[in-house]
This record gives C-alpha cells, structure tokens and sequence, in this order.
C-alpha cells in the first residue's frame, strides 16, 4: 500500500546563525489515513544539523526533527524516507543576517552665522587712530553633522546603510575676528618751552616813571594791544644796546632793559 510523507516547517526559513526550525513529518496510507504510531522516519539534509538522523512517528503518524543552520547563506533541503516507504523532501533557506556596527559621522559644519557675540575687543576707541588691528569677539555657534547607521552581515562581510542620514546639532563657543582700524586720537606733545614764554603782557608804561631794569615783551612788528613799530623804538632806546630777539612757532619776540624817558613818552607794554 503506498505511504505518503507530507512535511512542514515552523519556521518556513531561518538566519544562518545557528538559528533552529522544527520539521514535521506526517505519514499517512494511500487513503490518507495515519498509519499510526511506531513507523520509523530517516531524515537527511544536505545544509545543516539535524537534531537526530531517525525518528518515530506518534499516534497521529506525526514524527518530528529539528534543524539548525550554519553560517552559510542557501537552502537545505531536508529529505524524510518512512521505514513502510514514502519519501519526501522539503527546503529551508537560510538567509542573510544583519547586525549594527557603528554609525558614521560627517563632521561638524557651522550652521549659520555667529550670534550672541560679545563687544568688539579691543576698542578702535583705544587703539591709535589709523593702525590697522585685529579685533576678536566670543560668539555662539550653531552646527551640525549626520549620522548613518549602518548593518553588516557577518556572513557575507557586506555593510549596508539603516535609513537615511540623521541630523545632529550642537552650539559652540567660537572666537569671531575682523579687522579695524584705531581711532584714538594720539595727545599732542608738549609744545617746546623758553624762559620768555612764562612771561606775558600785563602792565603799561608811560615813560614817567623812571629807572630801568624792565623787561619789553613785543612781537616785532605789533604790540599786543596795538599798532606798534617796535623795531625802530628797540633799536634806538633799549638800554643797553639792541634787545635779545628769539623767534618762537613763527613769531619774532625781543627782551631787553628799557631806560624810560621824560614825559611824552608813548605807552608800551611791558613785562614785570
């Protein structure tokens, strides 16, 4: 009477990491009928491990092997031969498999310009008007990178990407430079000094007063509070001999010992 094997598998395939499916046999007569407990099924695989090379059938005709893959990616085919005769084969792929490896980062990228920046340093306000400088300033950057995840079958070797990239975003402080230019003004140096220069106009004298020992302070050509020829006047009255005569920023100055004369004389300007 001939026997029929009818297989099955749960799981239908399985990761070629050693992973299990358990294959069923089920031997039935040609009215497909069980033929019952006791009937000895010879299993074989061409990939793979199987749990035991026979098996018996149950009650129900049901007899039962498991299989574990290897790390090579294919199909087994299980073949199942009953003691009473009847042969059946079935395949079970073992597939690819995937764990996580590290992701891949892009490297940081300013996002924009520089904000929250602080004051310009140094000031152009303290840096001598016209130098070129270079001025620094602490600001907060935006940034971002992206990350890919990533799989590898450990397998096959290949490496494939996880979705697409992910946007990562940080803010940094960064240091902003430009360059300016001073604008401080520089003082001016002292102006050159001369004992004549402490002493200015102050008093008139009218020539009635008598005695010597002045000093005439004039600018050669003008008095101070007048039209006055001093050069003619210094020449033939200053006592004794002609002034001592000192040019200071442009202008002429004379000093010298003034002899005062009778009434009638003009009034000159003098220095005590």
């Amino acid at each position: 009477m001939p026997i029929t094997i009818t297989l099955s598998a749960a799981p239908p395939s399985i990761p070629a990491n050693g992973s299990s499916t358990t294959i069923t046999a089920t031997v039935t007569d040609y009215y497909g009928v069980s033929i019952g407990a006791g009937t000895q099924v010879n299993w074989t695989t061409n990939l793979g491990t199987l749990s035991v090379p026979t098996s018996e059938t149950d009650e129900n005709g049901v007899a039962e092997v498991n299989l574990q893959s290897v790390p090579v990616v294919g199909s087994a085919t299980v073949t199942a031969t009953s003691s009473e005769g009847g042969v059946a084969s079935i395949l079970i792929p073992f597939s690819d498999y995937w764990i996580a490896i590290s992701s891949l980062y892009t490297a940081w990228a300013n996002n924009g310009a520089p904000y929250n920046c602080s004051a310009w340093s140094p000031a152009a306000s303290t840096v001598n008007a016209g130098t070129t400088f270079t001025q620094s300033a602490n600001c907060n950057q935006a940034q971002l990178a992206y990350r890919q995840d990533r799989q590898q079958s450990p397998i096959t070797g290949v490496i494939r990407n996880v979705g697409g990239p992910v946007p990562l975003s940080q803010v940094v402080n960064v240091t902003a430079q430009q360059t300016a230019t001073g604008t401080k003004e520089q003082p001016k140096p002292p102006e050159p000094t001369h004992p004549w220069t402490q002493c200015r106009y102050s008093i008139s004298y009218n020539g009635s007063e008598g005695g010597s020992g002045y000093y005439v302070w004039a600018m050669a050509a003008d008095g101070k509070n007048g039209a006055l020829t001093w050069n003619t006047f210094l020449i033939t009255t200053w006592f004794p001999g002609n002034p001592t005569q000192y040019t200071f920023e442009g202008v002429t100055y004379y000093r010298g010992a003034y002899r005062a004369t009778v009434d009638g004389s003009p009034n000159y300007e003098i220095c005590r």
